[in-house]
């Protein structure tokens, strides 16, 4: 099935933050990735739906790691750089994947992992279909 005949029977679209986007049709999910073929999953092939939003412990450890960077460059200059750097990495990552939706399906052993724009939306026009078959499991 093309994405096209898929817009045609879109009920939601919303904007990927990687520049796709994701559609609900009547019957299934709809993923495209920039630069990638169209992704289908069936509703009742869907068993779990997990929404991930930041990990608050990380961008704490992360700010711990850049202050501790801080107070010890007067000590040793590289170090101190160093735990900044990374501290500064592990809050740039931790943030990109803030509000993570990683949805399982029957038969796939990989996830598929999206990062929409708007997570409470794509929620509200999947309820409806995944009350029955699915669960939502939002972990912290």
């Amino acid at each position: 099935m093309q994405a096209s005949e898929i817009e045609a029977n879109l009920e939601y679209r919303g904007q990927l933050r990687d520049g796709g986007w994701v559609g609900v049709t009547p019957d299934r999910l709809a993923v495209v990735h920039r630069n990638e073929n169209p992704v289908y999953v069936e509703f009742d092939q869907i068993e779990t739906i997990h929404v991930e939003p930041l990990d608050w412990f990380l961008v704490i450890m992360s700010l711990a790691l850049v202050g501790f960077g801080l107070f010890s460059i007067p000590r040793n200059l590289i170090a101190g750089v160093g735990f900044c750097v990374a501290g500064g990495v592990s809050l740039y990552i931790t943030y990109g994947r803030r509000d993570r939706v990683r949805v399982s399906a029957e038969g796939e052993t990989d996830d598929l992992t999206i990062y929409p724009e708007d997570v409470e939306a794509l929620k509200g026009a999947l309820d409806p279909y995944v009350e029955g078959s699915a669960g939502w499991e939002r972990t912290s």
